[in-house]
């Protein structure tokens, strides 16, 4: 009788899934969450505070006139200021569950 033993070094795998499931759910230039993962969380809200005592808030900025920004001053100086606001807004932390969430148009 024989025991063959075959391992595997998976954590380069679970190092890219994890990696790739972040890319899925963030956008690329603010780090924040993209659209479908804002819905999922806010789906999740909305479940949670219907079943239970839990109570949420939403608070939706819009930025007026953002194209006069690429416009006139490029869009490098745009995606600085995007990339500005997701920091501030990480740090300032408005949160849906356990995560923060917004996005961005």
């Amino acid at each position: 009788m024989g025991l063959v033993l075959v391992l595997h070094d998976t954590s380069e795998l679970r190092g890219l899934t994890r990696q790739m499931t972040y890319q899925a759910s963030h956008d690329a230039l603010t780090g924040l969450v993209n659209r479908r993962e804002f819905e999922r969380r806010l789906q999740e809200a909305l479940d949670s505070a219907q079943t239970g005592d839990t109570a949420h808030a939403l608070c939706y900025l819009d930025l007026d006139r953002f194209k006069v920004v690429n416009d006139t001053c490029g869009h490098t100086a745009g995606d600085n200021m995007l990339r500005r606001g997701g920091l501030d807004h990480q740090r300032g932390g408005a949160r849906f569950g356990h995560g923060r969430a917004a996005r961005r148009r």
